[in-house]
């Protein structure tokens, strides 16, 4: 097992170096110091769990939400689930959802965690997923959190210095989505799916789009095309939408552009053998500080990129609705293809967006296995806004902000206020 899990550092290591688009000086000498730490440490007769435990510290400090370290089979099979949800409302840590018996602390503030700080447990969690996104580490934290969380039963303390002693669940729980709630808004449901939600209020509609995971979700949104049509003003809510195939946000979003779509600004790391040799002898016969600005010494160092304007086009949906008003929500569980949609709508001017900043993370992931059953995930492909700008753990900015509240509960008063608010 020692030999695999060393063999594993090292393709994590060097796969990141030849793929991860996000190089600075800086942390490639982080991630080399990283490198030999995990190195010494593994050689002390690590625990499979305290591998992965390592490896996901180490996959960390790339700080980017499409690079991970996914948990092989034999850990994966002795997870236990929370019998709760958790998310971060107005910055405290809450249970949203749960099983019956601890529905009476719905919605109140966490203090501890075994005796942990909320906002200690919660740094400790971005250690291990994705530093700059405690929202998006939090959800991944939960699909095994006893992995990281391994004392059964634990307790939690709220700030009302309430204390509950909590179990694990051997069977996860598919928690609803966050409900719209119809009726605050008085609206007629015209269909839901598990991909797609869309509701009439009064001559608007909410197309809450849940993900971009199945080629359904196009189908079904053009079925109602007649209605949408008709309609005044679309609200593309998509809050909590963690992405999938940025191609079916594309074809979407085609709806409201007479144009082939700017996507995207992309760049991948460069690959080419003789140039890497020609670099190599180069630097061979002069000094480092002779290159260091030198296209050369960049390449040789892993951040030669090829940048390039991407594009796509859905001829026979451009500009079906193109004249009707568009408002969008988003916040920071608005991830990955759901970022692409926004940011379609941000480079155009094309849609009133509301709620909070998104993720900051798009790009397409390699997917490489690993010896010890596991799989690394990493970031192949760098995106910059077709604007310019730099979103990368930054995310698309709202131009109304709107934040949900511990005092909404279940209601959903950001949806309320965004449709109340007049477009020009």
């Amino acid at each position: 097992m020692l030999r695999k899990m060393i063999l594993d550092m090292t393709t994590i290591y060097y796969q990141a170096l030849n793929l991860f688009p996000y190089w600075t000086d800086a942390l490639l000498k982080e991630w080399d110091k990283h490198y030999t730490d995990l190195i010494m440490t593994v050689t002390k007769d690590t625990s499979l769990n305290d591998f992965y435990q390592g490896l996901m510290r180490f996959v960390s400090i790339l700080d980017d939400g499409h690079s991970l370290v996914y948990l092989p089979k034999q850990i994966k099979e002795k997870t236990s689930y929370f019998p709760f949800k958790l998310e971060i409302i107005e910055d405290k840590l809450v249970i949203v959802a749960c099983t019956p018996d601890y529905k009476p602390y719905l919605f109140e503030p966490i203090k501890e965690i075994n005796g942990m700080a909320a906002d200690a447990f919660l740094d400790l969690l971005c250690a291990h997923y994705w530093q700059s996104n405690v929202s998006l580490s939090l959800i991944y934290f939960q699909h095994n959190p006893s992995f990281l969380l391994s004392e059964d039963p634990f307790t939690i303390t709220f700030e009302g210095n309430d204390t509950i002693a909590c179990r694990f669940l051997r069977t996860q729980i598919q928690w609803a989505d966050f409900p719209v709630d119809e009726s605050m808004i008085a609206g007629q449901l015209l269909f839901n799916s598990p991909h797609l939600l869309m509701i009439k209020v009064q001559n608007k509609h909410i197309v809450k789009i849940k993900d971009f995971m199945d080629q359904k979700l196009v189908e079904t949104f053009y079925q109602h095309l007649p209605i949408l049509q008709e309609s005044q003003e679309i609200i593309f809510d998509i809050r909590g939408n963690l992405g999938g195939n940025s191609g079916f946000a594309n074809e979407i979003a085609q709806a409201f552009f007479d144009d082939p779509l700017h996507t995207e600004k992309v760049a991948y790391q460069e690959s080419n053998a003789e140039r890497y040799a020609d670099t190599t002898q180069a630097l061979y016969h002069h000094t480092e500080d002779d290159y260091r600005n030198h296209e050369q010494f960049i390449y040789l160092n892993h951040q030669f990129l090829i940048e390039k304007d991407a594009f796509d086009s859905y001829a026979h949906r451009q500009g079906v609705l193109k004249d009707k008003k568009v408002k969008l929500l988003i916040d920071r569980q608005t991830y990955s293809s759901a970022e692409n949609f926004a940011m379609l709508f941000d480079q155009n001017e094309r849609a009133l967006i509301i709620g909070e900043p998104t993720a900051g993370s798009t790009g397409q992931p390699a997917l490489i296995k690993l010896q010890t059953g596991g799989v690394f995930m990493v970031t192949a492909k760098k995106v910059i806004h077709p604007n310019g700008k730099t979103h990368h753990n930054v995310g698309i900015l709202p131009q109304v902000t709107l934040k949900r509240t511990l005092a909404d509960k279940n209601k959903d008063d950001v949806l309320k206020k965004a449709l109340a608010l007049i477009l020009d």
